[in-house]
């Protein structure tokens, strides 16, 4: 699982996951570029994986108050 931090020409920024979601994942990773870049939008890029792991970023994507978007192609 990685983060890719980035920002649309408009100003929007969102961070993207990307990768299948593991039980070793270190969400803390995660947590440090939403406090370093403070996106808008989370976008995930993920055939899925570990439910318990996905289950515990959605807890801290909540916890963090941001939206998130699933494009229709990665499903």
């Amino acid at each position: 699982m990685r983060y890719q931090a980035d920002q649309t020409p408009d100003g929007l920024r969102y961070v993207r996951v990307i990768g299948e979601f593991s039980f070793e994942d270190n969400l803390d990773e995660f947590a440090s570029v939403v406090r370093s870049h403070n996106p808008t939008v989370i976008g995930f890029d993920s055939n899925g994986g570990n439910i318990v792991k996905a289950m515990e970023l959605g807890r801290l994507i909540r916890s963090y108050r941001l939206s998130t978007f699933q494009p229709r192609g990665p499903e």
